[in-house]
């Protein structure tokens, strides 16, 4: 399969050193970033997803990076949270050298509309009837995963989202 001419220049840019590829620098973000595994997993994921449109550092202008947004279907919290951790890596780019220092950080100053989608006026999420939960526990259950199992029970029991449960610690 081809590859689209995006990507045939961006890969030609990295090639011939007239370009830096988006994600050259996130381990070295990342481990000197002091905050939570959690944290940096989030963060990494977030960045891995930007890269997958900006191939290279080069190919990212604040008009973009709107389009970007406009295209994410998340909700506004939710994009604040993940363009805050790309925000983060660039100003780590910046003060490394590696972006530009005299260029503005695209992802600074963000606005974070609420999209029609995830306005809140549109449809709420409809809570598992007794029938399908008996069959998800029946699948854990054949599928011999304990943990899970105790993760659909807390969460019909509590009504917690899987990964708030998932972040609970023993002391909690």
């Amino acid at each position: 399969e081809l590859l689209p001419d995006s990507q045939k220049r961006a890969y030609y840019e990295i090639a011939t050193r007239r370009a830096i590829p988006t994600l050259l620098y996130l381990n070295k973000f990342l481990n000197q970033w002091s905050v939570e595994q959690k944290t940096k997993d989030m963060a990494k994921t977030a960045i891995k997803r930007v890269a997958d449109t900006f191939m290279t550092i080069e190919m990212i202008t604040t008009p973009l990076v709107y389009q970007m947004i406009d295209e994410d279907k998340n909700s506004k919290a939710t994009k604040e949270k993940n363009y805050g951790f790309v925000r983060q890596y660039f100003k780590y780019l910046k003060r490394m050298q590696v972006f530009a220092t005299d260029k503005p950080n695209p992802f600074e100053n963000l606005d974070f509309r609420q999209s029609k989608k995830t306005s809140k006026t549109s449809s709420k999420r409809t809570a598992f009837k007794v029938a399908e939960v008996k069959q998800i526990m029946r699948a854990a259950n054949d599928k011999g995963d304990e943990q899970l199992i105790n993760i659909i029970q807390m969460a019909a029991y509590t009504g917690a989202r899987i990964e708030e449960l998932c972040s609970l610690k023993a002391t909690d």
